[in-house]
């Protein structure tokens, strides 16, 4: 009997130690289990955190290419408007040295101008009521007074020029018979002692030294003592062109 009871108690201690042994066995498992899972979701933290890191990358790149590139359009931007600033100053300088220069030459022949008139106007003062005369007696007495040759530094009139802007206007040449010119500035007073007809070296037609001009006779009379190219010129004649162009010379030439 106490025997059987013994056995009993070492089952029952046994079972006990078993079920114990059950129960840490499930218990590691468990944590075992915990453990891989923990692993596993450690991994997947990692691998997001290393997308997460990339992205970032990518996006930094990004915005710095943006900025690079506004930085760059920023900077063309400014070299274009300095471009233009300087392209407008030199146009102004340009501009500017363009009206000085007009200035100066409108001046210039303001100044000549001004010159040939006062020596038209002292002719005409020191002449007698007689020189006066409806004949033109005036200017074949006084001739000597206004027979200078203004300078000119322009272009002269040739016939290769053809037509040229002299000292008193736009000049041009022409070829005819001057016989019926000649006649009426001889009817005029102009004599053939002191003004007799030439042609000078340079093919230019003279009367008296003086080059033949046609001209608007409105604007310039016949006996008009008148600065071309080709020095002091006398108006002798006038044409068609007169009625387009009023200060237009036509000069008698050989040419």
């Amino acid at each position: 009997m106490k025997d059987t009871m013994n056995k009993r108690r070492e089952i029952r201690l046994l079972s006990c130690f078993l079920v114990i042994f059950a129960l840490l066995c499930l218990m590691a498992l468990t944590a075992r289990a915990e453990a891989k899972n923990n692993v596993s979701q450690a991994d997947t933290d990692g691998n997001c955190g290393q997308m997460l890191s990339q992205s970032i990358s990518v996006m930094h790149s990004a915005v710095n290419a943006d900025v690079n590139a506004a930085l760059c359009s920023e900077t063309l931007d400014s070299k274009v408007d300095a471009i233009k600033k300087d392209v407008a100053k030199e146009r102004k300088k340009a501009a500017a040295r363009k009206k000085a220069e007009e200035q100066a030459r409108k001046q210039t022949e303001k100044t000549r101008d001004a010159t040939l008139g006062d020596s038209l106007s002292a002719a005409v003062e020191t002449a007698s009521d007689d020189d006066l005369s409806k004949d033109g007696k005036a200017a074949a007495k006084d001739s000597e007074k206004i027979k200078a040759v203004a300078s000119w530094g322009g272009k002269t009139l040739s016939r290769s020029a053809g037509s040229i802007t002299g000292p008193s206007g736009k000049e041009t040449y022409y070829n005819l018979d001057m016989s019926g010119v000649i006649r009426i500035m001889r009817g005029m007073g102009f004599s053939e002692e002191e003004y007799p007809y030439e042609v000078r070296s340079d093919g230019a037609k003279t009367l008296g030294g003086y080059v033949m001009v046609a001209a608007n006779l409105g604007l310039r009379p016949r006996g008009t003592f008148i600065q071309t190219s080709l020095g002091t010129g006398l108006v002798c004649d006038t044409g068609g062109f007169a009625s387009s162009n009023r200060t237009q010379l036509d000069l008698a030439t050989n040419w």
